[in-house]
């Protein structure tokens, strides 16, 4: 694993391969499986389907969220998102990574988010143009 990170009933890691696993409580789609699993709980790390072409380089997880950071800086998020937390322009609640709505030029390096907290964000630097 080259990296680890836990959210509030689940937990996310990526291989050095950029393989993206997901296990525990999938109550709001966090494990990133697709809508189809809601609610199930993963005893098992089960590969997450990225977007093809998306080389993961960092992972984050919230409360019922999760968040991935590519290489090509494009930040994705799946999981709760009631309050709009994922950033993907609409409050749908999702169990697919989906692009997450950064201003033009913007590259994302990095993403954080707290387990108790309904909020991710991203670490970035503007693209020159």
């Amino acid at each position: 694993m080259t990296e680890v990170a836990c959210g509030n009933d689940h937990a996310l890691a990526f291989t050095s391969r950029g393989i993206v696993l997901g296990w525990g409580l999938d109550d709001a789609g966090q494990l990133g499986n697709g809508n189809g699993h809601v609610g199930e709980t993963v005893p098992t790390p089960t590969p997450i389907s990225m977007p093809t072409g998306d080389i993961v380089t960092g992972i984050a997880a919230g409360f019922d969220q999760s968040f991935a950071v590519t290489s090509a800086g494009q930040a994705l998020a799946w999981g709760l998102n009631e309050h709009g937390q994922l950033g993907i322009g609409n409050f749908s609640t999702t169990g697919t990574p989906s692009p997450v709505m950064l201003a033009s030029g913007t590259v994302a390096v990095a993403l954080g988010a707290g387990p108790e907290a309904m909020h991710g964000f991203a670490v970035s630097r503007v693209s020159a143009r």
